[in-house]
């Protein structure tokens, strides 16, 4: 199985449009329900409580806080009833994010969390090989959509906007481009073609038409679908 990859960014910057492409491509599987950010905030409970309680063992703290995690998501993901079988916990998370792909008959798991940029540091402790997508989008139309959305003042959109591209800038020059990319929106929107094909590249895998395909998208099928455009 190849190394998962995470999408991350500014709200409202196409981190859900990028999701929604690459889910169409036949070996990337993205849940429906980001991930991200429980798994990285997780391990760090999980951490401090097998710390100061090591006497209740492994499997009884992890199994606390995967069933603690927001809205139980890693429980839906982790199959923590087979944690014996696994050499360490980072091979329980690989091993378990690799598992629910193969599910679905894919080769490749992914997650959309734009937030995710805040807890890299401890995501990383978990998936050191781990590839991410950073999508970036024109400043003033991010910050224009973040206003109407998400009803944000403009002012602290634009330097919300500000502080997650800058800290990705620094990301991308720590781990390296082939690690850290950039994803611009604009060219997903004036030249998808092009665009994909160097985000599979970065994944690992072959572009394939179908990923521009939306109106075959599973994700755009509802009325309160956030892509609906075909590309």
């Amino acid at each position: 199985m190849k190394a998962p990859f995470f999408i991350v960014g500014v709200p409202r910057s196409g981190t859900t449009l990028l999701s929604v492409l690459l889910s169409n491509h036949p070996q990337v599987y993205i849940d429906g329900e980001s991930v991200g950010i429980s798994i990285a905030e997780n391990m760090e409970k999980y951490k401090r409580l097998f710390a100061y309680r090591p006497g209740r063992g492994q499997r009884a703290v992890l199994t606390q806080v995967i069933r603690d995690s927001y809205k139980q998501r890693l429980e839906k993901l982790l199959d923590y009833e087979q944690l014996d079988q696994y050499a360490d916990l980072r091979d329980f998370f690989r091993r378990s994010v690799n598992r629910r792909a193969e599910e679905h008959g894919k080769l490749l798991w992914g997650d959309k969390t734009p937030e995710l940029i805040f807890h890299l540091p401890q995501l990383l402790q978990v998936f050191p090989e781990a590839r991410f997508l950073h999508v970036v989008r024109d400043a003033r139309s991010n910050a224009q959509s973040l206003s109407k959305r998400q009803y944000m003042d403009f002012q602290l959109a634009v330097q919300y906007w500000k502080d997650i591209n800058a800290q990705g800038l620094v990301y991308r020059q720590i781990f390296g481009e082939d690690q850290y990319r950039l994803v611009s929106y604009e060219r997903l929107l004036s030249h998808p073609d092009e665009e994909l094909r160097t985000v599979c590249d970065h994944l690992g895998i072959p572009f394939d038409p179908a990923m521009l395909d939306l109106e075959q998208s599973e994700a755009t099928q509802s009325a309160d679908a956030y892509v609906q455009k075909k590309i």
